[in-house]
């Protein structure tokens, strides 16, 4: 299957797992708990929230995707890197 056509008319440039990631973090929405929303469990320690955060702000973070076509994914990228950024705040 190939890459999804973009609303300007492009080809959106994000892989298609990031895409599927942020579908189903739409999707979930407000019911996603902190420790969900960063993948790990309720017991995770420092280092894990830690790593945990740094690994999802690769995926999501704006700047990563500077001068890719985003489409509509681009203001999904926005907001949830704010609620992931919001989310390790809140646990380290």
């Amino acid at each position: 299957m190939g890459a999804a056509p973009s609303s300007s008319g492009g080809t959106i440039e994000l892989p298609a797992d990031v895409q599927n990631e942020l579908q189903e973090l739409e999707a979930r929405g407000d019911r996603l708990t902190h420790y969900e929303l960063l993948g790990i469990s309720a017991d995770a320690d420092g280092g894990t929230i830690r790593r945990a955060y740094l690994e999802k702000s690769k995926r999501f973070h704006p700047d990563a995707w500077y001068r890719k076509e985003t489409g509509r994914f681009g203001p999904l990228l926005s907001k949830w890197f704010q609620r992931l950024s919001g989310a390790y705040q809140i646990l380290s």
